[in-house]
């Protein structure tokens, strides 16, 4: 599954092979799923857990910075059925990778 990622995103030691977690952060305007106690803040949702990254080419080009890196994680048959949940997070918020080995 093809996953673009604000670079601040990317764990600095994201490599081939690396097993991460993928979380999305709700856009606020579009989730109203604000965390109890705390104004302001939204919660992340686990997207898929344990997922190894497939692809993460380098961000930026010889013209700058990229503010978004492209990753792409291989999502298992055991995990297949989450993928309409997790296309409809994945289009209203920011994802965020979490490395676990």
């Amino acid at each position: 599954m093809p996953l673009s990622v604000p670079a601040e995103a990317v764990p600095a030691t994201l490599r081939v092979g690396t097993v991460v977690d993928v979380y999305v952060t709700p856009d606020a305007a579009v989730s109203g799923s604000r965390s109890s106690g705390q104004p302001g803040s939204v919660r992340s949702i686990l997207v898929f857990d344990d997922v190894a990254v497939l692809a993460a080419p380098r961000a930026g080009t010889s013209l700058g910075p990229s503010a978004t890196r492209q990753v792409i994680v291989g999502v298992g048959t055991d995990q297949a059925g989450q993928l309409p949940t997790a296309l409809a997070a994945l289009s209203s918020g920011t994802v965020v990778l979490t490395a676990r080995r």
